[in-house]
């Protein structure tokens, strides 16, 4: 199946900002796919969508399936969205940046915001995330859900550098 991404809002906020957001606009259970990345820029990238969508998710891409098989299949079928949509996504900056990062293994997480961003790094406080907006169009379907980039102030820095780079050799 095509999907077809969109991503029509793109946010650099402080993690709590993220939290409050996903608090205001979800009122039920998240489901997150979190991988991790190192290289000149490290931190973690986190797909995240509402409970309930996440099963028409698997729905749109595996077809009609009883119940008891959906369950079955929902661990794995969410950790390989999550690694394939944030594996194509960190490639793809990677590319844009000439640079490469070392991914980890796929996790999934269930819960309100607070846990599916997971707990902050030492200097959480200063953790800054990369927060879009994600649309989904699988088979005529339309599943929204969140796309949360995060960093640490030094690896900002760092990105904003290398961003900088890459506006100077296409210009």
């Amino acid at each position: 199946q095509e999907v077809l991404l969109r991503v029509p809002k793109v946010l650099l906020v402080k993690r709590l900002a993220v939290i409050e957001m996903l608090r205001t606009r979800e009122s039920g259970p998240l489901v997150g796919v979190r991988q991790y990345f190192a290289g000149t820029v490290r931190g973690k990238a986190i797909l995240i969508f509402p409970d309930d969508k996440s099963l028409d998710l698997i729905r749109a891409i595996a077809g009609p399936l009883p119940d008891e098989e959906l369950i079955t299949l929902y661990p794995e079928a969410m950790t390989e969205i999550g690694n394939i949509v944030l594996g194509n996504c960190l490639a793809s900056i990677a590319n844009l940046l000439e640079r490469s990062f070392t991914l980890s293994l796929p996790e999934i997480t269930r819960g309100g915001a607070a846990d599916i961003l997971g707990e902050p790094e030492s200097t959480g406080a200063h953790e800054r995330v990369l927060f879009l907006y994600v649309d989904f169009t699988i088979a005529g379907m339309q599943i929204s859900g969140y796309l949360a980039v995060v960093t640490d102030i030094p690896s900002l820095s760092n990105l904003k550098k290398l961003l900088a780079e890459f506006v100077s050799r296409a210009g």
